[in-house]
C-alpha cells in the first residue's frame, strides 16, 4: 500500500487511458454486433468484410487502425474512422473520470453510464433505434446505484427518470393525437429513464434542453441539404447521449453557470422593471 501510495497519479491515470482504450474496442464489438443479434462475448473478433479472424496484434486499440492506416489486414477494406474514434472517446472519458473520483462506487457509476452512452449513440446514429438490451438494464443500474447512495439518493433518481422518461412520453402522445404520426420513438423515452436515474432531474432537464437543441440544428442543416425534407428521421438518441455524456463530465460545472445566469438575469429583470 505504501509502494501504491508513492506512485504519481498521471501513471493511474495513464493506465486509465489504456484500459479505456480496450474497453472501447469492446465496445465497438457492441456497436456492430448488437443490432445484428450476435453474441458480444464469445464470438471471437472477425472482420466486417471478409469474416477472416482478426489475431490479436491486429486488435491493439487506436495503434492498429493507424499502422494499418484505416484497413483491414485481411481483405484490404476499409476499416471506418467510427472504430479508433469510439475507442479515444473512451481512452479519454475512463481517465477524465478517474482522475476525478479515483477508484471508487461514484468512478464506476459514471463509467458504466459513459459506456453505455457510447454504445447507444452510434448504434442510433447508423440504425435509428436504441436497443432495449441496453436501455433497460442501464435503468436498472442507475436506480441500483441510486439504492446504495452513489451519486444520487434513491428519490432524485426517481424522480430524474420520470422527468426524463415523462417528457419525452409527453412529447409522443401529442404527435400522436394532434398529428397522427410518431413524434418520438420509445427508445428514447427509455434512455431518458436510464438517464434520469443516473444524472437526477436536474441534469436530466439540462440533456433534453440542450440536446433538442442540438438535434434541431442537425435537422435543420440536413434537412436543406436533403432530398427528403422535413420527412428526414432524427437521430434524437445520438444528440441526447452525446450530451448526457457531456453533462456528466461537467454537469455541476454547466449547471453552476446556468444558475448564475438565471440569477443575473432576474436581478436586470427586477431592476429593469422595478
Amino acid at each position: 500500500m505504501e509502494w501504491f501510495s508513492d506512485v504519481p497519479q498521471w501513471f493511474w491515470i495513464a493506465w486509465a487511458f489504456i484500459y479505456g482504450a480496450a474497453i472501447g474496442s469492446f465496445l465497438n464489438v457492441c456497436i456492430y454486433r448488437i443490432p445484428k443479434g450476435i453474441d458480444v462475448v464469445r464470438t471471437p473478433s472477425h472482420c466486417p468484410h471478409c469474416e477472416e479472424r482478426i489475431p490479436w496484434y491486429h486488435n491493439i486499440p487506436i495503434v492498429s487502425w493507424l499502422v494499418l492506416r484505416g484497413r483491414s489486414s485481411c481483405c484490404g477494406q476499409p476499416i471506418g474512422l467510427r472504430y479508433p474514434l469510439v475507442e479515444l472517446a473512451s481512452a479519454s472519458i475512463t481517465a477524465w473520470l478517474f482522475a476525478v473520483h479515483g477508484l471508487s462506487f461514484e468512478f464506476l457509476s459514471a463509467w458504466l453510464l459513459a459506456c453505455i452512452l457510447l454504445i447507444l449513440i452510434v448504434i442510433d446514429w447508423r440504425e435509428l433505434r436504441l436497443p432495449n438490451v441496453l436501455t433497460i438494464p442501464g435503468f436498472a443500474l442507475g436506480v441500483a446505484f441510486a439504492a446504495f447512495g452513489v451519486r444520487l439518493d434513491i428519490v432524485d433518481a426517481l424522480i430524474g427518470a420520470a422527468v426524463g422518461a415523462g417528457s419525452l412520453l409527453a412529447v409522443a402522445w401529442y404527435f400522436r393525437l394532434r398529428r397522427g404520426i410518431e413524434g418520438m420513438g420509445m427508445g428514447d423515452v427509455k434512455l431518458m429513464a436510464m438517464v434520469g436515474a443516473f444524472l437526477g432531474w436536474r441534469a436530466t432537464i439540462m440533456v433534453i434542453i440542450l440536446g433538442s437543441l442540438l438535434g434541431i440544428v442537425y435537422f435543420v442543416i440536413y434537412a436543406a441539404r436533403s432530398s427528403e425534407g422535413t420527412d428526414t428521421k432524427l437521430p434524437f438518441g445520438t444528440f441526447l447521449g452525446t450530451v448526457s455524456i457531456v453533462m456528466l463530465l461537467w454537469g455541476d460545472t454547466l449547471l453552476g453557470a446556468y444558475g448564475a445566469m438565471v440569477h443575473s438575469l432576474s436581478n436586470w429583470l427586477a431592476t429593469l422593471l422595478g
